[in-house]
């Protein structure tokens, strides 16, 4: 992208670091600095204040002083004193929380804050993990000198011990550069900088080290060159990987060996993973059976169990021939791994959380502590061996020896260990030896910081392109409020997939600080205005771009594109960040605050804007794509689409000798007063004479499952107005859902449509929705002919009384409904009603018609309590009563629907004279 446009690249400014003093562990590290420079400055230069003096005072607890007993003691006696003269000279930059957890984690005075423990424990436990470590290291050490010593000492040396000798020569320089990685000959404040506790003016997080070890072998003689190389986690992460090449120093180093600790003190830990929610945690045996933040019961399942292995150190060693970067440097072999991001929230966490009063779905909350787990789980490959986390299937990571280390690599003939490890001796049978301790394993970083996150209105379909955009969109925000590109400030994606059997999706955007602890920028952006800024600035930055004036553009460096990767650019679309922008402003002034989290929000309607998004792809692949086929097939030919907003177009449709031209509007709002409506796409047709058509794409979970409320009623009584022309002009109302789609894209062998339980082949009422709403757009009509006969085959005749009317009144029907049928029962009291009623245990569905009087009238009623809204069946039964609806008024003048879906329902059976 930046090759296309390198004007563009060149012009932009050039952003100074920063150092982020309002962030809780930078702040600590320039504590600590400050109390050695102003109390211990005769100690700095002092050589002989090494790791072991810090190891022997810690571990062994000499009497007498020593810097940590000092420190302490200082602390006790002057620390408020100390930390205020700091605090007063930098008081305006630093927030009064992140001061407050600093204090006491130099001043151990809350023991329950999050600050993880105190200065000295914390150095304390970072020493014992190094003893720890070194213990094992050793021993291997020891063993390897001593076999180099016996090797070299050989005057003539055959093929197999010279082999021996530089294998034992890898393996000690191997040991030797880990020792060093661990800190072995650090300085005392070298290895306080290593771990942490001092600034090491690099990397906003803990730095991860490769020591490549570069030996040459000549005559016996062992030649070493050492380089070390730092990346911060999150780039050690893809950099450092097994099976990758690093480059650099003018050497290139292959990754084939992880630090995985020792036997006794091994770094590879188990953890479980929810399958749902994507929740991660160490591994226990006295462990709930269920997810503790989903409750799934599945996560004590064996299948959910992760190696893990956090990474922290990586050495290379290489022959100085095959390390060596020459002309081919230019085609480096770079591994592409699969990288996913999790994040562990905690409900208290949650200061504040902010969603619409409406029906939309969106919501934001800041989070004062939300941990990131970023994993690696191996390369982008095919694999058998998967787990299934947050919805998605992903696979086991790198397959390594538990022992030493080493990388198994596939396609290899035997398997690799080092010299030292017991599984290199164990057999010489390469089939036996093949899985000797095997273990797969995750690499994975740990960062804690504070976030925001923002519910988003996606859920699976097209959600790559949908939540790439809508990231892209708050990235530029960032630099719109910024001035500039916060480097420090992320913005990653997290799904989670709801319990209880309904498996939809909920998609986040958290929007987290890279510095551990937070820097204090996003709780400054936090409050409500502050938001709705970035979202404006982002909005007019987009809708400005000098890009919309080309067709050809969808986004460019100066909009949607600034903030993404190279790798992101082809899913993000300006139109989708557009339209998420413009509906976050449309709702700003319905914001309100909630109880609870952004989890406790419901997100039913987001399966009908999946739906809508659907619609609008399948239509377009109908003109232009995989789909035209299809419609040929039948007869239909949808051309010159042209899309003229996010959902909106311009097209030509026809059906053997009909033809229409549509403008095609989306979330069109129609009617007024209590029959208000917005439909999700209108067609309009050029023809003036024609019906307009009032498309609904409705998904179950918010229009007809126990938890819709009243909009199941409803729902009716406002497209029947639109049907009548009550108050406006009167169009047809078509209705669609996701199974007729399915349906259409892969229909089965034996296809029928369901009307009310009669499962219908003949023609037309066979032909799938979707299709018959082409059909019906290019000014089909139905032969009133066909709709006689289906009649005639699949109803019962009843005669239509006044006492149905009276039945009717006494249950509270509304009066418009009663005055419609009363005037039919008074103009055509001996008239012949056709009647088709399926009754079930708990509910029933009616469908009457009169299709004999000269004004045809169609009545659609259906009888279902909130409990009959809980049975399996009940969907199939909601969707035949759509399918009954859009054929029933293609014949009809005039469509009266009436619901009863409340608590009422059981009784008003009773009162219908079609009831038994």
């Amino acid at each position: 992208m930046h090759f296309q446009a390198p004007e563009e690249l060149i012009a932009g400014n050039v952003q100074p670091p920063g150092c982020f003093l309002n962030a809780v562990d930078m702040l600590r590290r320039q504590v600590l600095a400050y109390l050695f420079d102003t109390c211990f400055a005769d100690i700095q230069g002092n050589n002989e204040l090494t790791l072991q003096t810090l190891h022997d005072e810690l571990l062994h607890k000499l009497e007498g002083s020593g810097i940590m007993l000092n420190l302490q003691k200082l602390l006790a006696a002057h620390g408020d004193e100390l930390l205020q003269n700091f605090y007063r000279q930098l008081q305006d930059k630093i927030a009064e929380h992140t001061w407050q957890e600093t204090r006491n984690y130099f001043l151990n005075r809350d023991r329950n804050t999050n600050s993880n423990g105190n200065v000295v424990t914390n150095i304390r436990t970072a020493v014992e993990n190094y003893d720890k470590a070194l213990a094992e290291i050793e021993p291997k050490l020891k063993q390897v000198q001593n076999e180099i010593a016996k090797l070299t000492k050989i005057i003539k040396p055959n093929d197999e011990q010279i082999k021996n000798l530089r294998e034992m020569q890898r393996e000690q320089a191997g040991l030797l550069a880990q020792k060093d990685t661990f800190g072995g000959n650090d300085s005392l404040f070298a290895f306080l900088t290593r771990n942490g506790f001092l600034p090491n003016y690099s990397f906003q997080e803990q730095a991860v080290e490769l020591t490549g070890v570069i030996i040459s072998t000549d005559n016996n003689k062992k030649d070493m060159r050492k380089e070390v190389f730092e990346r911060p986690a999150k780039m050690a992460l893809r950099e450092f990987a097994p099976g990758n090449t690093f480059y650099g120093g003018g050497y290139k180093m292959q990754i084939d060996r992880l630090n995985i600790g020792t036997q006794k003190k091994t770094l590879i830990e188990e953890w479980r993973a929810c399958h749902l929610c994507g929740y991660l945690a160490p591994n226990r045996e006295d462990e709930r059976t269920n997810c503790p933040k989903c409750n799934d019961n599945m996560w004590s399942d064996e299948g959910q169990k992760l190696k893990m292995l956090k990474i922290s150190q990586v050495v290379s060693v290489e022959d100085v021939l095959s390390s060596h970067v020459g002309d081919e440097a230019d085609d480096r072999d770079k591994k592409i791994f699969r990288i996913r991001s999790y994040f562990d929230i905690d409900k208290t966490s949650v200061q504040q959380t902010l969603v619409p009063k409406n029906d939309f779905v969106f919501g934001v909350e800041f989070l004062s502590r939300v941990k990131l787990r970023e994993i690696n789980f191996g390369e982008e490959k095919p694999t058998a061996d998967e787990i299934k986390i947050a919805g998605d299937k992903q696979p086991r990571g790198f397959t390594i020896c538990n022992r030493c280390g080493r990388l198994q690599k596939d396609g290899e003939a035997k398997p690799q260990h080092t010299s030292t490890c017991r599984y290199r001796k164990v057999t010489t049978n390469v089939d036996h030896a093949s899985t000797q301790g095997h273990e797969q394993l995750v690499l994975f970083r740990e960062l804690q910081s504070e976030a925001i996150r923002v519910l988003l209105p996606v859920s699976e379909y097209d959600s790559e392109i949908r939540v790439a955009s809508i990231k892209a969109a708050l990235l530029l925000g960032f630099q719109e409020v910024f001035g500039g590109k916060p480097l420090h400030l992320e913005v990653e994606e997290q799904k989670v997939i709801a319990p209880l059997g309904s498996n939809m999706p909920r998609r986040y955007l958290v929007m987290f600080d890279a510095v551990p602890g937070g820097t204090g920028f996003l709780r400054d952006l936090w409050d409500k205005s502050s938001f709705f800024a970035l979202v404006e600035k982002a909005y007019q930055k987009i809708v400005n771009c000098a890009c919309n004036d080309d067709p050809e553009r969808n986004g460019c460096l100066h909009c949607v594109y600034s903030g993404v990767s190279q790798f992101e650019i082809p899913h993000v679309k300006r139109d989708e960040a557009e339209k998420y922008l413009r509906s976050i402003l449309n709702n700003k002034e319905h914001m309100q605050e909630q109880d609870g989290s952004l989890e406790d929000v419901r997100i039913d309607s987001v399966l009908d804007s999946d739906l809508e998004h659907r619609f609008v792809l399948m239509l377009k692949d109908c003109a232009t794509g995989k789909y035209r086929n299809k419609l040929k097939e039948a007869g239909i030919e949808l051309k010159d689409y042209t899309a003229f907003d996010t959902h909106g177009a311009n097209f030509s449709i026809s059906y053997k000798d009909h033809e229409q031209q549509y403008t095609m509007l989306a979330q069109q709002p129609l009617n007024e007063g209590e029959h208000y409506t917005v439909c999700d796409f209108l067609f309009k047709p050029i023809d003036e004479q024609a019906k307009q058509f009032a498309l609904y794409l409705d998904g179950f979970e918010y229009h007809a499952s126990a938890s819709s409320g009243a909009r199941f009623q409803t729902d009716f009584v406002k497209r029947q107005a639109l049907c009548n022309g009550e108050r406006i002009e009167a169009m047809h109302v078509w209705n669609l859902t996701w199974h007729d789609l399915d349906d259409f894209e892969n229909p089965s062998s034996q296809r029928s449509i369901n009307y009310l339980g009669q499962k219908v082949s003949r023609a037309p009422f066979n032909d799938n929705h979707f299709l018959l709403l082409l059909k019906l757009l290019a000014g089909y009509q139905p032969k009133p002919h066909d709709w006689k006969s289906f009649l005639d085959n699949k109803c019962r005749e009843i005669k239509l009384s006044t006492s149905f009317v009276e039945n009717l009144r006494a249950f509270e029907v509304d009066q418009d409904i009663l005055n419609n049928i009363n005037e039919l029962v008074q103009h055509d009291p001996q008239g012949l009603w056709k009647a088709f009623h399926l009754k079930d245990s708990s509910y029933y569905f009616s469908y009457l018609i009169n299709s004999k009087t000269r004004a045809k009238t169609t009545l659609l009623s259906t009888v279902s309590p909130l409990a009959a809204r809980h049975d399996e069946n009940f969907r199939d039964r909601w969707q035949a009563f759509l399918h009954t609806w859009n054929v029933a008024q293609m014949f009809s003048d005039k469509m009266i629907s009436k619901v009863w879906a409340d608590d009422k329902a059981a009784e008003v059976e009773k009162g219908l004279p079609f009831s038994n």
